[in-house]
């Protein structure tokens, strides 16, 4: 509960911070400065490999969508998880995009594509060295909350598959007194630490984002089959069909064209992928 009521409170943070990059961007297209928006895509590659490698790294920040799906056991009840999705998602999409505006009509174009914290390079521009201090502690209190929203979904993950039976069973194991995952919270924070201390950020989001899509086409996949062979099975929520075969494909155009760009970090996900089969059989 703790950790819900911290994560609701970092989301209003968040918000603070987004509608205050927009305010700003307003401002700046008030005074008719429209900075990059006037070159539009000019100079952007259509090369097939380069717009899978966008996407991908896109999805990744809008990839909090589905961490709603991992804690359906806290709900009251399922039916109110597409209801928060039918909100959370379009204010997500609208929040971004108009915080984009915001920067690409602030910032000049070598700006735009060189900064390191364009969030502060942006707020800089137009309050002056205010902006040091108000945009770094924003963006830390929304970074924190990601994490922690991430830490509390995640864990929920091993947990409940450690309760099936699909993972060693210490990591379905909960804190006597605060009734929390806790052993699968010390897993969950022992495998961040090996990923960030043996990649790079590029390659951690690209070894994630192929990852995640595989998964995400595997899961589509077997709702399909499900829907085909069980037809007849009680659903809580019914998803359409055609809902799926859009994220299969488009999930197939992100895995397969990052093998032309870069073979060999998308090999080595593979095989990571491909090892945990004998590991599952033998250790579990």
């Amino acid at each position: 509960k703790w950790s819900a009521n911290l994560s609701s409170a970092l989301f209003l943070v968040k918000l603070v911070a987004i509608a205050f990059l927009i305010v700003l961007g307003v401002i700046s297209l008030s005074k008719g400065r429209y900075g990059q928006l006037r070159q539009g895509f000019r100079n952007t590659s259509i090369d097939i490999t380069s717009l899978s490698i966008a996407f991908s790294e896109t999805m990744w920040a809008y990839d909090g969508w589905n961490n709603a799906n991992y804690i359906t056991g806290e709900l009251t009840s399922p039916r109110l998880l597409p209801i928060a999705l039918s909100i959370a998602v379009p204010l997500v999409i609208v929040c971004y995009l108009l915080v984009n505006v915001a920067y690409m009509s602030i910032l000049p174009t070598s700006v735009f594509l060189s900064s390191e914290a364009i969030a502060t390079d942006a707020s800089v521009r137009m309050i002056g060295e205010t902006g040091y201090i108000i945009m770094p502690l924003l963006v830390a209190a929304s970074c924190f909350g990601a994490a922690n929203g991430t830490i509390f979904s995640g864990a929920r993950v091993s947990f409940e598959s450690a309760k099936r039976g699909d993972l060693p069973q210490v990591l379905g194991l909960i804190h006597k007194k605060h009734v929390t995952p806790i052993t699968a919270l010390l897993f969950q924070f022992v495998m961040a630490v090996f990923y960030i201390s043996a990649v790079d950020i590029n390659s951690l989001i690209l070894f994630f984002s192929f990852m995640a899509w595989l998964f995400y086409c595997s899961a589509m996949v077997a709702l399909i089959v499900l829907r085909v062979r069980e037809p007849g099975l009680p659903r809580v929520l019914k998803v359409p069909l055609p809902l799926p075969i859009i994220v299969i494909l488009f999930g197939a155009f992100l895995i397969v064209t990052p093998f032309y760009r870069y073979p060999v970090q998308s090999s080595i996900a593979l095989a990571f992928m491909i090892l945990s089969v004998p590991i599952y059989f033998v250790f579990v």
